[in-house]
């Protein structure tokens, strides 16, 4: 009975999820169909417009509408769970051709908006730290409520759909404050080197020389100096929370 009851429900599930591949279960009517095929479309376009609040509004609702129901119809691992409709969302507009009612970098801006709620959902436990410390010369704390990714435009300067932008290589840390606020500090491909070397536990003396090392620096000593004002400024903006509590 159990056995049958879930082949059913996988049945009517793989029916919604692609009604044109997949025939409706024995039994059931058209319109319990189309009563939970509502339902189920609704509760994707709730767990959407919850997540991607500014994607929908630099879009406009009309072209976000279509583009959502698109994405219910022709994406059938999507599912309807919280945590992984966002995810299935971004992967389905990685595939998804630029239009005039998508923007060529869209895509890139809905993953960017993803990134934030994604941090701003972190459990993540602020441990002990001096903030005042020496970076150089003592191990470094970093802020645990962070991602890092690179984008193919500066999505963090569009505003509306019509903003004047040109592709750009660029690399963001989203990262939550102390206070809880939504940060997004820009950075490059040899701030996230460095911060993969503090996370191992060098000092950040330790760090930059391994930095000189690779890239064979002709003036150690003067990366070095100009690392030391790096690593002050990642502390600015929380990027860095201070120094290991010995």
């Amino acid at each position: 009975m159990v056995k049958d009851f879930r082949h059913f429900q996988f049945e009517f599930a793989r029916h919604l999820r692609q009604p044109h591949l997949f025939p409706k279960p024995e039994g059931v009517s058209p319109q319990s169909v189309e009563i939970y095929q509502r339902a189920r479309f609704a509760r994707v376009k709730e767990v959407l417009a919850l997540v991607f609040v500014r994607s929908h509004t630099v879009l406009g609702n009309q072209a976000w509408s279509d583009l959502v129901e698109h994405f219910y119809w022709h994406w059938p691992t999507h599912g309807t769970r919280q945590n992984h409709l966002p995810y299935e969302f971004v992967s389905f507009l990685s595939e998804y051709p630029a239009s005039e009612e998508t923007p060529a970098w869209f895509a890139n801006f809905v993953r960017f908006e993803w990134m934030q709620w994604r941090v701003s959902a972190m459990d993540a436990q602020i441990p002990s730290f001096n903030p005042t410390g020496d970076l150089m010369r003592n191990r470094v704390v970093l802020n645990p409520a962070r991602e890092d990714a690179s984008f193919d435009w500066p999505v963090h300067g569009i505003e509306k759909e019509s903003d004047p932008i040109e592709p750009s290589r660029t690399v963001l840390w989203v990262l939550r404050t102390l206070d809880d606020s939504l940060s997004v500090v820009p950075s490059d491909l040899f701030q996230v080197q460095l911060i993969s070397l503090l996370k191992t536990g060098m000092t950040g003396e330790q760090a930059l020389a391994a930095m000189a090392a690779w890239l064979n620096h002709t003036t150690p000593q003067t990366l070095l100096a100009e690392g030391a004002e790096l690593l002050n400024a990642l502390r600015q903006s929380q990027v860095i929370l201070g120094t290991a509590v010995e």
